[in-house]
């Protein structure tokens, strides 16, 4: 099917709607590829079998225009994919191997770190990096864990570049929060803050997608006491725990998640948009840790 060449008689920047036109070709024996291209997907069909498919295509959309109990019952889906959560555990590799050699003759705890007192006298880039550095082995395995469950969720639901974008940023956001309420002196350094961004992330955008879909309540509110649930059973941990950023990161995602659930579905965001996003939740870790290190020399 992969090698069909011929005529292209259905596109569109969302990859969901080509899979549904395929299953009605397929349905008739109608023999077609779906392909992506720069930011959309197109349906394929043998220039001979052009006329009858397009026929199938017109009247499944009308069907679908007429059919008033059309409303979807669950959430469109994203492939599975591992990309972003390979990235982002080499990220966190990367670091920890250089924090352990003193890389570059700079001590990258001590430039990486959140430090209220530096947080709150400009050193923003603290908020970003202080979420790649982890004080022990243990504190690092806990992270790519729960961070590669969470980030597989998020891109199935949003995509790779969008979800981990979104996980950056609400990360950030909590750390930077937690670095204004939490006086000094506060040291704080683990990727927890955006793993527990990414369960609130996760849990919002659903919430606020199921409000569309014909659910009972608390079909629609599941997610969010389940969440809640996980951040109170995983987060709290021991004394050396830091609850307050886990529930700002939590919160921050919480945020980016309902606004997520609200615009995403209008945006159609295809695969180069995707990368795009996914370069810049990279660009902004590597953006912060050129600052620190520059700044710690």
């Amino acid at each position: 099917m992969d090698r069909v060449a011929g005529i292209i008689v259905f596109r569109s920047p969302l990859a969901a709607e080509c899979r549904e036109r395929s299953l009605v070709l397929k349905a008739m024996n109608i023999e077609h590829a779906v392909r992506s291209h720069a930011d959309e997907w197109a349906l394929i069909v043998p220039e001979h079998r052009v006329p009858v498919a397009v026929r199938q295509l017109d009247h499944y959309a009308r069907e679908s225009r007429n059919w008033p109990a059309g409303r979807p019952t669950s959430l469109p889906h994203h492939p599975l994919s591992p990309t972003g959560v390979v990235i982002g555990l080499a990220v966190l590799l990367a670091v920890a191997a250089a924090e352990g050699k003193v890389l570059f003759g700079r001590d990258w705890f001590e430039a990486g770190r959140v430090d209220t007192a530096l947080v709150r006298q400009g050193e923003w880039w603290r908020a970003v990096t202080a979420l790649t550095l982890h004080v022990d082995v243990g504190h690092l395995l806990g992270n790519l864990l729960l961070g590669g469950i969470f980030g597989l969720v998020a891109g199935r639901l949003l995509g790779n570049g969008l979800a981990w974008f979104g996980i950056v940023v609400a990360g950030v956001a909590g750390n930077a929060v937690s670095a204004v309420v939490q006086p000094p002196p506060h040291s704080a350094v683990g990727a927890s803050t955006a793993v527990f961004a990414a369960l609130g992330l996760i849990a919002a955008y659903v919430w606020r997608r199921r409000v569309e879909l014909p659910l009972r309540w608390a079909a629609r509110w599941a997610p969010i006491v389940v969440a809640a649930v996980l951040l109170a059973w995983t987060g709290s941990g021991n004394g050396r725990t830091d609850v307050v950023a886990h529930l700002t990161g939590f919160l921050a995602g919480i945020a980016l998640g309902v606004a997520y659930g609200a615009i995403v579905p209008a945006l159609k965001l295809g695969p180069r948009s995707q990368w795009v996003l996914g370069v810049g939740a990279v660009a902004i870790v590597a953006a912060a840790w050129s600052i620190a290190l520059a700044k710690a020399g």
